[in-house]
């Protein structure tokens, strides 16, 4: 499984452990939706997606097992054919305004079917 910036699949985002995302600086009491596009790079088709956004460590930059309480996601496939893309909707609400921005790591798990 992949994720990307944009529609047409050109601009890749690194997805693997300790990768964050970063989603900017939003002001606090401020809502912003950032859109991406998942992509099921496999011959199979996926099933009872789930989504998690883990917090980034503003120290150490390592992903922690907290998730984070200033994103979700709003809206997600549960299901993705074989070689076909969707898209992905995180919304951010910080409590406070961050200088450095928002950085999380989105985990997807799923379930593949195989014949």
């Amino acid at each position: 499984m992949k994720l990307f910036k944009d529609k047409e699949l050109t601009e890749e985002i690194d997805i693997s452990p300790n990768q964050p995302i970063p989603l900017g600086i939003v002001d606090s009491g401020e809502v912003e939706q950032f859109e991406f596009y998942v992509l099921n790079d496999s011959p199979h088709e996926l099933i009872k997606l789930k989504y998690y956004l883990k917090k980034i460590d503003r120290k150490t930059g390592l992903v922690t097992e907290i998730v984070s309480e200033e994103s979700t996601v709003i809206e997600a496939p549960e299901t993705i054919l074989p070689y076909a893309s969707d898209i992905i909707i995180i919304e951010y609400a910080p409590l406070v305004t961050i200088e450095l921005g928002l950085k999380v790591q989105l985990q997807i798990r799923a379930k593949e079917i195989r014949d």
